[in-house]
């Protein structure tokens, strides 16, 4: 089996790069063998695992998996299988759970805890109906609630869906058979 000289060197490591340390043919980016074998032949030489992942082209924390794997195995199930190393890991992240207004616990990127959700929910369809009643447009509906036109029209069209008496203010619309028939069905 040929030598050749390692040519996996970035450019700016080639002065660092000895032409004493050959690396067995196909090695490298191509490698037909097992990388594995080849950094623990190159470990065995003394070279850094620095120097054997920029010739092998891997990542210097798997260079060092490859040469220590029983070390690499302990390491392993020491952070992620031991005992009680998930029971502590839940602990803490139930005491570092973000907390709503309430001081019920919520979700990481929430802003208000699902109970609450629920009353601001209910909270807001009764406002809608109550400004939809009196007599308010929907811009104007928008410009109370701080949302745009088109959110309390969507928003209006759902609770008239869901059985909410929010009746039509246009005739037109009330005439039309789409309307009607909408109208007929949903009044409750």
């Amino acid at each position: 089996m040929a030598c050749v000289v390692a040519a996996r060197a970035w450019p700016e490591d080639e002065a660092e790069v000895d032409p004493s340390v050959r690396v067995a043919e196909g090695a490298g980016g191509g490698m037909t063998g097992d990388w594995r074998d080849e950094a623990r032949r190159l470990r065995a030489q003394r070279l850094s695992y620095g120097h054997i992942a920029r010739v092998l082209g891997r990542p210097k924390s798997a260079v060092w998996r490859a040469c220590n794997p029983d070390r690499a195995r302990e390491m392993h199930y020491r952070y992620n299988h031991a005992p009680g190393r998930q029971e502590a890991k839940n602990a803490s992240a139930r005491e570092h759970r973000p907390r709503c207004e309430c001081g019920a616990p919520m979700a990481r990127h929430a802003t208000r805890c699902m109970p609450c959700n629920r009353a601001a929910e209910a909270a807001l369809k009764d406002r809608v109906v109550t400004l939809w009643a009196a007599g308010m447009t929907t811009p104007e509906i928008a410009t109370e609630i701080g949302w745009t036109t088109r959110s309390v029209r969507v928003w209006i069209s759902t609770l008239r869906a869901a059985g909410y008496d929010l009746p039509y203010r246009r005739p037109d619309r009330v005439e039309s058979g789409r309307r009607l028939g909408l109208l007929q069905a949903g009044a409750r």
